[in-house]
């Protein structure tokens, strides 16, 4: 599992029992699956926290990576406090935020018992109001798929919309993150059966 922060990660933490090794990964081993999960938290927001905590990180060794965290939502049509698997995620351009750039649009498992939405991925917080095409948005999604699809590992995304990208959004998250943190927490123990099956089929 790679979440952005603790704010995300409060939850899961707590249902799933996990063990701290170090500052950032966390460890719960399931006896009664035979499997492992193993959990980091980003250093940072956006890309440069992906590097920081996943390029050392032996990603080979795993099944899959899971993305499990909060995304804004950039229609009225994406309600809050809703649970989302993404199926293909677009990274925007650092110069004009609001559209995409040049990169190849990724694509990722969808998780089948989920509601499918489409990523894109933002160098800063996104607060640009609504957007016609735009469905979820966060700051790592894209980074993450990029570096799983180099390593040929399988990459699956399962998000709670958590704001709308509008410039008041950002207080709607401080004020519901501990509601936020425990929806995220119950859509992956909802998915958790999909997640390992779908970990168990070649890429």
């Amino acid at each position: 599992l790679v979440l952005a922060d603790k704010n995300e990660a409060q939850s899961l933490l707590q249902d799933f029992a996990f063990t701290k090794l170090t500052n950032h990964f966390y460890r719960c081993p399931d006896r009664h699956m035979s499997i492992l999960i193993d959990m980091i938290i980003l250093d940072r927001w956006g890309k440069d926290g992906v590097v920081q905590s996943l390029t050392h990180t032996v990603l080979q060794n795993y099944d899959s990576c899971v993305n499990v965290g909060f995304a804004g939502a950039c229609s009225s049509k994406f309600p809050l406090q809703t649970r989302y698997t993404i199926d293909k995620v677009s990274q925007l351009s650092k110069d004009i935020p609001n559209q995409l750039d040049t990169t190849p649009e990724l694509t990722v498992t969808a998780l089948p018992s989920l509601t499918k939405a489409t990523l894109v991925s933002a160098h800063a917080p996104y607060t640009y109001g609504f957007h016609d095409t735009f469905q979820l948005v966060d700051m790592e999604g894209y980074f993450i798929a990029e570096l799983c699809k180099n390593l040929h590992l399988r990459c699956m995304m399962l998000k709670i919309t958590s704001d709308y990208t509008t410039k008041e959004g950002r207080d709607y998250i401080q004020q519901h993150k501990h509601v936020l943190s425990k929806k995220l927490s119950c859509a992956f123990a909802s998915a958790i059966y999909d997640i390992i099956e779908l970990s168990t089929l070649a890429v």
